[in-house]
């Protein structure tokens, strides 16, 4: 592969603040402005969407493609089968005070918006600092039922 320092990151049409060097590349994450880090070697993180890197702060996964021809990376984010909007389902049975305050966070951006994407809920959690992980948490609400797809 061709070392790609000096190249400028792109998403689909806007620029991405990114510094580029050899065969690794860290940018801001389109969704929350995190950090993320890739290595564009074949079968490495980030080098393709089998093999995708991930945020830093909110989990998002996204992959790199170098056009070499007019140095630019593109940055594409992978969907992942969670994505998508949720909505509230069956009242939540809370065993950990974590919990109690983690849905609490998450019952106020759902009633302000009517719903919110599976991205937007894990960085919800995540700013709240729950233990567990805000991608952990809301993959564990889903799992019971506590949100569903809208």
């Amino acid at each position: 592969m061709t070392a790609i320092t000096g190249f400028t990151a792109w998403s689909e049409s806007q620029r991405v603040p990114a510094d580029a060097h050899g065969n690794n590349v860290a940018f801001a994450c389109l969704g929350c402005g995190g950090p993320v880090l890739a290595t564009l070697l074949p079968h490495q993180r980030g080098s393709s969407e089998a093999k995708p890197t991930e945020c830093r702060a909110c989990s998002a996964a996204f992959w790199v493609d170098p056009e070499v021809a007019s140095t630019r990376l593109l940055i594409h984010r992978v969907k992942s089968s969670e994505s998508g909007r949720y909505v509230a389902g069956r009242s939540p049975v809370h065993t950990l005070g974590q919990n109690v305050a983690s849905w609490s966070v998450i019952a106020a951006l759902l009633s302000a918006y009517g719903g919110a994407d599976y991205d937007e809920l894990v960085a919800a959690v995540r700013q709240h600092d729950h233990p567990a992980g805000g991608k952990a948490f809301i993959d564990y609400c889903i799992r019971n039922g506590w949100l569903q797809r809208a």
